[in-house]
């Protein structure tokens, strides 16, 4: 089958999902389609941990809403200039395209024109984890496929190719007693990532899937290939908070390209 007739079908479904969204907002069963695309810009977003429904439920209902499929501690962009610091996350969207590329496309960010060489090796593990390496899974974060009940919507599973060389983050003003632009990277830790945690090497070797709480310094280690909307967690509130601060992250690929991006958010206690 062609690629252009897979990204066919894909959108036929993702018109098929917007159309019965009203019925079936939390599926019980899904499949999955992958999105390969080149690195070319780097978009911060703020975000904040939200847990929630994770907490107001027994370990019994958790266990039970798990196996539909539902996800209980999630990331949630945020929508204010304001956020607790210690729920505080930086999503890092690692893209090839802008919002104004975009507008004109009749297919959006899913036009063909848009989608890279997808990589097969890389495809084909996804494809199998996805099938049977969530079964065992007791991860709050976990979501299932149930083999029984029908499809109900795609998931759209993005990845991309390139090595991440370097990641760092700073800050234009004092934060945890250093002075401006100083690396703030040690601060942050992994929290998964918004659409793909499958974790790969350069060598497109599959290392498992990220782990929430890895250091950035253990995650770079690995020699990953980029996650295409990384989730980092501040992990510490700041003893200058409330402060209102631009966060700069740096990012360095192979092949020589540079991304960077800030962004601003005022961290509260």
């Amino acid at each position: 089958m062609s690629e252009k007739k897979n990204w066919a079908i894909l959108l036929a479904a993702l018109c098929f999902i917007s159309c019965n969204k009203e019925k079936a907002d939390v599926p019980s069963g899904y499949s999955w389609a992958f999105v390969p695309r080149d690195c070319e810009y780097l978009f911060l977003r703020n975000a904040y941990i939200d847990s929630s429904s994770y907490y107001s439920l027994s370990e019994k209902q958790r266990e039970e809403m798990l196996k539909k499929g539902y996800q209980l501690i999630m990331v949630k962009q945020a929508e204010t200039s304001e956020t607790p610091a210690q729920h505080f996350c930086l999503t890092l969207d690692v893209t090839n395209y802008t919002l104004e590329m975009i507008k004109d496309l009749p297919d959006g960010e899913y036009s063909t024109s848009l989608m890279s060489t997808p990589d097969q090796t890389m495809e084909n593990i996804m494809n199998e984890e996805m099938r049977h390496g969530n079964r065992t899974s007791k991860s709050p974060m976990a979501f299932t496929r149930s083999e029984s009940s029908p499809m109900m919507y795609v998931k759209l599973i993005e990845y991309r190719k390139n090595e991440l060389k370097s990641l760092k983050v700073m800050s234009n003003v004092t934060m945890f007693g250093n002075m401006p632009g100083s690396d703030l990277t040690g601060y942050f830790e992994i929290f998964g990532d918004k659409s793909n945690t499958f974790l790969f090497d350069y060598r497109r070797k599959y290392l498992g899937r990220l782990i929430i709480g890895m250091s950035i310094e253990e995650y770079l280690a690995t020699r990953p290939i980029v996650n295409p909307s990384l989730y980092l967690h501040l992990k510490d509130v700041p003893p200058e908070a409330p402060l209102k601060t631009d966060f700069i992250v740096e990012m360095e690929l192979d092949g020589g390209i540079m991304l960077r991006d800030t962004t601003t958010i005022t961290l509260t206690r």
